[in-house]
């Protein structure tokens, strides 16, 4: 609720009318009758109690209403803090090192197909939210690659943009990937079965 009011309003207020309106759904109709019939003021308060819970449920997720500044919502698309996302589907090996980007043709960068697509939508989706968000203008992104320790690749995304008002702001997050990281064997997505046949054959 506190999506869609002010903190007093929905973090006090409404949550203390729901929990009387609760206590007091079994003193609306103090019917002993346990037929449908005779309990329709229970039965329709319970109802719509039901239907209100599961539509605040809803409204708590990140589904309705939550979006964060333009900048991190690239990187979440691209690499979410849970579960897979484009990058890490396309796993270590199609991430070289190096510095790359979002002003550049993708042509220019790289000749992997699949980390091409990578920096592709890294291009789309700031494109995208420039056209939502006036507070986000002129904005680019860069990523750069790194090797720090053998197998393991650090990724550090840096989105720059101007506000309205004309002042630069900046996005960075760093994250990592180890070449032996099986993200999406577990969701059946991919067939791993060349890393079985190389132990095998080991």
């Amino acid at each position: 609720m506190l999506k869609i009011a002010d903190k007093m309003v929905a973090g006090v207020i409404l949550p203390g009318v729901l929990l009387v309106l609760l206590i007091a759904i079994p003193y609306l109709d103090p019917n002993p009758s346990r037929r449908g019939s005779d309990r329709k003021v229970a039965i329709i308060s319970g109802i719509v109690a039901g239907v209100v819970m599961i539509i605040l449920s809803w409204m708590g997720t990140p589904q309705y209403a939550v979006l964060g500044a333009p900048a991190v919502e690239v990187v979440q698309e691209l690499m979410p803090e849970e579960g897979a996302g484009l990058v890490r589907e396309i796993g270590y090996r199609h991430l070289p090192v190096g510095v790359y980007d979002t002003r550049l043709s993708v042509e220019e960068q790289t000749t992997d197909e699949e980390f091409a697509e990578i920096l592709h939508e890294y291009q789309a989706s700031i494109h995208h939210w420039q056209e939502l968000d006036p507070d986000f203008n002129e904005a680019y992104g860069i990523l750069e690659i790194t090797e720090n320790q053998p197998a393991l690749r650090q990724l550090h995304w840096n989105i720059s943009w101007l506000n309205s008002e004309g002042t630069n702001d900046n996005f960075q997050r760093n994250f990592w990937l180890h070449r032996d990281s099986l993200y999406w064997e577990q969701y059946g997505r991919r067939d791993f079965g060349f890393l079985r046949a190389e132990q095998e054959a080991e």
